[in-house]
C-alpha cells in the first residue's frame, strides 16, 4: 500500500481527521494518516506557528509529485481538495467534528 497523498494531523487533530473520510470518498485517491511521518515543532513551522499557536485549525496535506506534474492532475487535485474542504467548512459550521 502507497499512498498518493497524507493528511498530517497536528497536536491538535481536529481539522486533519475531518479531512480524512471526505478524502477517503474520492475513488481516484489512496490516502494516509500521518504516513510517512507527522507534524511536530521540531519539524514542521507553517502548522505550529500560524495554526496552533495563533489557536487556528490547521492540516498539512501532502500530494504525491507524481500526480501533479501536469495541468491536468493539478486540476484534478485541486478539485478533490475543493470538495473534500466544502465538506469539511459544511461540517465544521454546524459544529460537528
Amino acid at each position: 500500500y502507497v499512498s498518493q497523498s497524507q493528511v498530517m494531523s497536528p497536536m491538535s487533530p481536529r481539522l486533519a481527521a475531518a479531512l480524512l473520510d471526505p478524502l477517503a470518498l474520492e475513488e481516484a485517491l489512496l490516502v494516509g494518516d500521518n504516513e510517512p511521518y507527522q507534524v511536530t515543532d521540531g519539524t514542521d513551522y507553517g502548522i505550529p506557528v500560524y495554526a496552533e499557536r495563533a489557536g487556528r485549525l490547521g492540516a498539512l496535506v501532502e500530494v504525491r509529485q507524481d500526480l501533479i506534474g501536469r495541468a491536468s492532475g493539478v486540476e484534478t487535485m485541486g478539485d478533490i481538495l475543493a470538495r473534500a474542504l466544502g465538506r469539511v467548512t459544511e461540517m465544521l459550521a454546524r459544529g460537528a467534528s
